[in-house]
């Protein structure tokens, strides 16, 4: 019967030298370490001199480039984490964070140490693409180190990238790892900076989504949803704000599942859930997913799903499917924003044209600078147009539903293309992007306005 021999078993050290050598050959020399690899990014690419660029290189085929200090303007560094065959994100057990979650760690410090280990990603000269961003995969190529047959996991050459990520964060980690090594204090900086620098990713994102208005002289932009669907959508707006209207109609009291307010909650979410599956989901998936999130209250998030409830209710769905031809459900805002039938347009652009604002419309925008895996963005229904108003209703807004958020209007009933004009009273950000239903162009008669 054979047995296996570990080298550190060998007396002899040169034997076990050998040994040892050849095993670590041999694992190297597999498929998992092969030049080409695919890696995530795991922090902001940032700026690389002349001097870095030498340091970075030596021992790469670099080295040997004579210009390879010349045109730096487009080289970049960045930590990457270097990814299994056939992976396709990084597992809750790979105990390697990224720099997004460095102010959610228990321990900032040692994390943030931690992450200088993963291996130095350098783009490759001539590169003209955009740069990566953090969560993107992208395409590395390893070099041999002085070891034979070992590639070397210190420093590898970005080649391109395989596919983007937007919600895993973006350009977020707006500074580099410098200043998290030299103490504590950077550290409690740079937590109030990771949530300023998400919120400008998330801005960014949503922006990414819109597009102008088409700017057409006596033309505007107007939504084809019936007026059926509008005169059903305010009725609804109005019935679940009433529900929520008394001082003891609380979300705490959903922790109680016999509670009318864990039934009003469940049914927005028995809705969400079929509309997005197709299929009603059971009492006890309503109730996990109620209960499975970290949030101050206990009771997950629900603003999504109540938007989601109002348009099921303003269609007049009647099931999963049927829901699916007109909106997307979802309990995060950042996916029902992709339906066919929805356009996205920019709200705060000078050069966008003119678009008018009517019941049915959504208005995002983001609500805090929260580290999370998607998009932190909020939105608000318009159920009614008085004056020179649009008043919106969201949910989970104060625990509660609200119907009194407002944004200016113009004398014509648009939406006026400033942050003033875009921002309610008491909301911590303007609305960034409006959605239109079946959006097409109409004509009109500006009023003119007498100074």
């Amino acid at each position: 019967m054979s047995r296996t021999i570990k080298w550190d078993e060998i007396s002899d050290p040169i034997s076990a030298r050998e040994v040892r050598g050849n095993a670590v050959r041999k694992a190297l020399g597999g498929k998992a370490y092969s030049i080409i690899q695919t890696a995530v990014v795991m922090t902001r690419p940032i700026p690389v001199n002349p001097k870095d660029y030498a340091v970075l290189m030596q021992g790469t085929s670099a080295t040997s480039d004579s210009t390879a200090e010349q045109s730096l303007k487009d080289i970049y560094r960045f930590k990457v984490k270097l990814l299994r065959e056939g992976q396709r994100k990084i597992p809750v057990d790979a105990a390697l964070p990224d720099v997004e979650s460095l102010p959610y760690s228990s321990d900032t410090y040692e994390d943030a140490l931690r992450l200088t280990v993963l291996p130095t990603a350098i783009s490759r000269k001539g590169y003209v693409g955009r740069p990566p961003k953090v969560g993107d995969y992208v395409v590395v190529e390893c070099f041999y180190s002085d070891f034979e047959d070992a590639i070397n996991l210190q420093t590898v050459e970005f080649v391109e990238i395989k596919m983007s990520n937007m919600t895993f964060g973006g350009a977020s980690a707006s500074r580099s790892l410098q200043g998290l090594f030299s103490g504590r204090a950077p550290v409690t900086a740079a937590m109030a900076g990771a949530a300023a620098a998400k919120r400008a990713s998330d801005i960014q994102a949503l922006n990414d989504k819109s597009e102008p208005a088409p700017a057409i002289p006596g033309k505007r932009i107007v939504s084809q949803m019936s007026a059926a669907s509008r005169v059903q959508l305010a009725k609804f707006v109005l019935i679940e704000a009433a529900r929520w209207a008394p001082e003891s109609f609380k979300e705490t009291n959903a922790k109680d599942v016999n509670s009318k307010e864990y039934k009003v909650l469940a049914a927005y979410w028995y809705f969400t859930f079929w509309g997005d599956s197709g299929t009603p989901p059971t009492p006890a998936k309503i109730k996990n997913n109620m209960f499975g999130q970290k949030t101050k209250s206990g009771i997950a998030h629900w603003s999504a799903i109540y938007i989601t409830y109002i348009f099921w209710k303003a269609f007049g769905a009647t099931s999963g499917t049927d829901l699916k031809k007109n909106f997307t459900a979802s309990s995060a805002h950042i996916y029902y924003m992709n339906h066919p039938k929805w356009k996205i347009y920019e709200t705060m652009n000078p050069s966008s044209g003119k678009i008018k604002a009517e019941v049915g419309d959504v208005l995002i925008t983001v609500y805090n600078g929260a580290i999370r895996d998607v998009v932190n963005a909020h939105g608000d229904v318009v159920w009614k147009i008085a004056g020179k108003y649009a008043y919106l209703s969201g949910g989970n807004v104060g625990d509660s539903v609200t119907i009194s958020r407002v944004v200016t209007l113009d004398a014509d009933g648009n939406y006026i293309p400033t942050k003033a004009a875009m921002h309610s009273p008491k909301v911590g950000a303007p609305y960034y992007s409006i959605m239109k239903y079946l959006p097409k162009e109409e004509e009109y008669t500006e009023t003119q306005v007498v100074a």
